[in-house]
């Protein structure tokens, strides 16, 4: 069983979007902007970055050894309502989604088993 560690840190300012009209502002997608590091790839063709490039063609590629870990430093603290997971058909079964405000105390929101790939929509 892989098992793979999706870490999210948040740094310690605030992130405010103000909106405009009475409408809530749409989704933002913070891991575009984020910075993805890895304990691991299994080559160069396949670092962290591929994770969150929002190309569905590329990809973050561990080493075949468990445990893994994915971690996106966001910049900033924010708000997270959603995490939204595309596997490829090296998906993990097994994982934990945690976060944490200073990268040194971490916090479990989800802790998967069983996982079957494709796509895992988490909501906070």
């Amino acid at each position: 069983m892989r098992k793979l560690a999706v870490l999210v840190v948040l740094a310690a300012a605030a992130l405010v979007a103000p909106s405009l009209s009475g409408a809530d502002p749409a989704p933002v997608n913070l891991a575009r902007n984020a910075v993805a590091m890895a304990t691991s790839v299994e080559s160069s063709a396949y670092p962290a970055s591929n994770a969150i490039d929002g190309d569905t063609t590329t990809r973050w590629s561990s080493a075949f050894a468990d445990p893994q870990t994915l971690t996106l430093d966001l910049g900033a603290r924010s708000s997270i309502s959603e995490i939204k997971l595309t596997w490829e058909p090296a998906f993990a079964s097994a994982y934990t989604l945690d976060v944490s405000d200073n990268g040194a105390d971490w916090t479990t929101v989800e802790n998967i088993t069983g996982g079957d790939g494709g796509t895992d929509d988490y909501t906070g």
